[in-house]
């Protein structure tokens, strides 16, 4: 007895071979997936006679049956098999859907698949329906059906006929899906989902190109994270990334229907505003977009503040094309993260700052290349304002043409840059090497020395770093601390607390700059394992006129020495100051009214050789 399959004969493979040709040169051809699958259709009916060949796809968002090809199916059969659930007793293809498996009904008259759809049969003439799985990623995703005018059951060649069918339909499906990847990767980007640049770009231009018609304004908001790099350092690329996807989110989640956000890269992202006639409305907007970032960002266990600096640029006043308006979108972005509330509409003027800008960094780097930035040192005293116990790094520029520059010239910009990092490896390194020359020379006393270091160096990378750099000599070690401001070490406070631990373990002294002019609450100024605390020259500066002054300073010493803290005053000038201060029991004094930050030598001569 001979098997099923035995009774294919070589002409039926030839036939199978030859419909299997003919659609995959549909498919390379890159014909239509409707064109592809309507001709599929075709080629089966004539390879069997009196029968309808259909094509039925599942809709993922409602998970019901929808005809997408069948060129021999009555209109109103068609409608009726629209929108069918994958159920029971709706048919052949229901039951495939419901079953994922092949259902072949010989006599719908009597099958209780086709309970519910008898009535349409008969009107079509249908009295058989042999339907196949459409499989796509391992799940079925429709079906390939012969439906016959007679009752027959199908041989093997005709299921071997529905098997390729059914295969060359999740091909072409397959085929779509990736052309619909690619397109999307073309204009979106692949992190976050959000329009790219170059979308963007095409968006912008169709709607200057609508607003010139309407006589209608726009606005381009430019958005960057606020020390982003600091975080991507510090817990490495991957949380950076989903970081990135739930500020995406945060700002999809905040722009009106119609307006369009995109990434352009890095932490930058761009909003357009259309419509925006008002200008208090569009900063309405760019205010909220500032509160949206008010809240922390969940990323697994933890919990991320981060901010963002936005510029914005208004069509047609600032920029009648794309570029124009991305270029000063971008411009007063960067004036924006000097302003108090991160926001800032472009204005002429600022292009000119800019240039200067732009000067400055080739100027700064020039620098860096050629060495000219010095180390001066500023005497710190003791509390009784009588002898010298330490003394403060700061770092001056021996600009070739501007001469001496003061950090508060170039230091921000520096930090903003990034080039900060590289311009206090060279202030701890020439410290270091003062420190060897007078220890070589055996000169009257070492004393401790302090360094101030940008925030930005709190990543884990920069923390492993100055360790490494302070660890090469026992004189560094020993006699070298950091400074860092109240500010820098509170606006990432819990994620500055595990460096901060990092390098106390290391034996690293620590001091917090310029305390009283941020807002330090004293649960983190107990678990950031500092050693020093500087009261800001703003406070000392009206500390005898000002009972408020004088109360805080009287407040953060008493404080301080309760968490066990060394207290340093800046900027003491006068006589006055230094009697109040030391009544305060104030540990330890800074300020003109000792000295002024000397060269190395000057140092030197006047402090450390004078009682020898």
């Amino acid at each position: 007895m001979k098997t099923p399959e035995e009774n294919i004969v070589a002409s039926d493979y030839q036939e199978i071979f030859e419909l299997q040709n003919a659609i995959l040169e549909k498919v390379a051809e890159d014909a239509s997936k409707e064109a592809v699958l309507e001709e599929l259709c075709l080629l089966q009916e004539k390879m069997v006679p009196g029968s309808i060949a259909s094509v039925i796809l599942v809709n993922p968002k409602d998970g019901k049956l929808y005809v997408e090809a069948a060129p021999s199916l009555p209109d109103e059969a068609v409608s009726v098999f629209d929108g069918l659930l994958p159920e029971p007793h709706n048919g052949s293809c229901a039951n495939v859907v419901l079953r994922n498996e092949p259902q072949f009904v010989c006599d719908i008259s009597c099958d209780e698949r086709w309970q519910n759809m008898m009535d349409v049969a008969q009107k079509a003439g249908l009295n058989a329906c042999w339907s196949m799985p459409v499989v796509l990623e391992g799940k079925t995703v429709g079906t390939f059906a012969l439906t016959s005018f007679q009752e027959r059951v199908p041989t093997p060649f005709h299921k071997m006929l529905l098997t390729v069918a059914a295969r060359i339909v999740s091909i072409v499906l397959k085929r779509e899906q990736n052309r619909e990847k690619l397109s999307f990767l073309a204009f979106h980007d692949p992190l976050t989902g959000l329009v790219n640049r170059a979308m963007f770009e095409e968006r912008l231009k169709h709607l200057i190109a609508r607003s010139e018609r309407n006589e209608s304004k726009a606005a381009l908001f430019f958005i960057d994270l606020d020390r982003f790099k600091y975080l991507n350092d510090t817990y490495g690329h991957a949380t950076g990334d989903r970081l990135l996807v739930e500020v995406a989110k945060r700002l999809g989640e905040n722009v009106r229907n119609g307006d369009t956000v995109a990434r352009f890269g890095g932490d930058e992202f761009v909003l357009l505003f259309e419509e925006a006639e008002d200008r208090d409305k569009v900063m309405e907007e760019a205010r909220r977009m500032i509160e949206a970032f008010g809240e922390a960002f969940p990323i697994g266990e933890q919990r991320f503040h981060i901010y963002g600096s936005i510029g914005i640029a208004m069509f047609p006043e600032d920029g009648e094309d794309a570029q124009t308006l991305l270029k000063h979108a971008d411009t007063a972005m960067y004036q924006a993260k000097q302003a108090q509330d991160h926001i800032r509409f472009y204005t002429p003027q600022m292009s000119e700052q800019t240039f200067k800008s732009l000067v400055l960094e080739k100027e700064l780097r020039e620098a860096i290349h050629n060495n000219e930035f010095v180390v001066y040192y500023q005497p710190v005293f003791e509390g009784s304002g009588t002898s010298i116990r330490g003394a403060e790094a700061l770092v001056r520029w021996q600009h070739p043409e501007r001469g001496l520059l003061l950090p508060g010239e170039f230091i921000p910009f520096a930090e903003e840059t990034g080039l900060i990092s590289r311009i206090d490896k060279m202030v701890l390194t020439q410290v270091i090497g003062d420190l060897r020359r007078w220890h070589a020379m055996s000169i009257n006393r070492i004393i401790p020395l302090s360094v101030n270091i940008s925030g930005r160096h709190i990543n884990e990378k920069d923390v492993t770093r100055l360790t490494e750099i302070l660890n090469r000599s026992a004189l560094a070690r020993d006699y070298i601390g950091l400074e860092l401001t109240e500010t820098y070490l509170m606006q990432f406070a819990e994620e500055t607390v595990v460096q901060l631990e990092r390098l106390k373990h290391a034996g690293v002294r620590l001091a917090m700059d310029d305390f009283g002019s941020g807002y330090s609450s004293l649960g983190y100024l107990k678990r950031f394992k500092i050693d020093t605390l500087k009261i800001d020259q703003l406070l000392v500066r009206d500390i005898v006129e000002n009972p408020e002054d004088r109360s805080i300073a009287e407040a953060i010493i008493k404080m301080g020495h309760s968490l066990g803290l060394q207290i340093v005053a800046e900027g003491v000038e006068t006589l006055e100051q230094l009697e109040l201060l030391k009544a305060l029991e104030c540990d330890a004094l800074q300020g003109f009214y000792f000295d002024r930050a000397l060269p190395p030598d000057i140092f030197e001569a006047k402090y450390l050789r004078r009682n020898r």
